[in-house]
């Protein structure tokens, strides 16, 4: 990594206060997450819910459209739930 970003990030985590954070330094508060990085959270959306899976493109497939919803969903699992004005909304919970 670039020297001058790595001092930087250090200044802006480690030295740096912030209003937000009452005047202390994100690596002041920073915990480690209990759940491992990769780790997938089981899914359930509503039995009215149309599940999709992702494709590695970003599209998904509905009524024999393709609609993109983005690359870094591939292989998520999306929901798709039509509501009382018939508009077809996009869920999606990780």
């Amino acid at each position: 990594m670039n020297v001058v970003l790595i001092y930087n990030l250090k200044r802006y985590n480690q030295v740096r206060p912030h209003e937000a954070l009452d005047m202390l330094c994100p690596a002041d508060i920073y915990r480690s997450s209990s759940r491992r990085l990769g780790e997938q959270d089981k899914l359930s959306y509503p039995s009215d819910y149309i599940v999709k899976r992702v494709a590695e493109s970003g599209h998904i497939s509905y009524k024999g459209i393709t609609f993109y919803v983005g690359q870094s969903y591939y292989q998520a699992l999306v929901a798709l739930y039509e509501n009382e004005q018939g508009v077809t909304e996009l869920h999606f919970a990780n």
